[in-house]
């Protein structure tokens, strides 16, 4: 969206952010939240946090928004935020390296195999990964 239609469509926007984020107990999370979905409706180029925040005019490094207690350890934060990624990075592989996104049969039995073998396939990659290297035989 180019900043001309944000423009006439900020209104509405502001309405909808304001609907969605009144939950957030703090303020300065709302704030944030509403500027972050204004971020991603811009112009149409890259999503991630540090062009879109260049593009508003905000310190992308404060940019956290959490249903978390305001008193949650950083070091408690930080982990959470990671298990994100992890589990982002790991349905990326399921659908790129393992085909999980492949399936076109018409049935749950079908779908349910599909995905079972798919999950089984991923479980035994990272159990790969996790094991220790063994030396190869001569």
């Amino acid at each position: 969206m180019r900043a001309g239609e944000l423009a006439a469509v900020r209104g509405r926007l502001e309405e909808f952010a304001s609907e969605v984020f009144t939950p957030l107990v703090r303020r300065d999370q709302r704030q944030k939240g509403a500027l972050y979905l204004r971020g991603l409706l811009l112009d149409g180029r890259r999503k991630s946090m540090q062009p879109m925040a260049e593009r508003l005019g905000v310190d992308h490094q404060q940019y956290w928004i959490s249903n978390l207690p305001a008193d949650i350890p950083a070091k408690d934060l930080v982990r959470l935020a990671k298990v994100q990624w992890r589990i982002e990075h790991d349905y990326r592989e399921l659908k790129t390296a393992l085909g999980l996104d492949h399936f076109e049969g018409h049935s749950f039995t079908g779908w349910h195999r599909h995905v079972t073998l798919v999950t089984a396939a991923h479980l035994f990659l990272t159990e790969q990964r996790r094991a220790p290297k063994v030396p190869a035989r001569a």
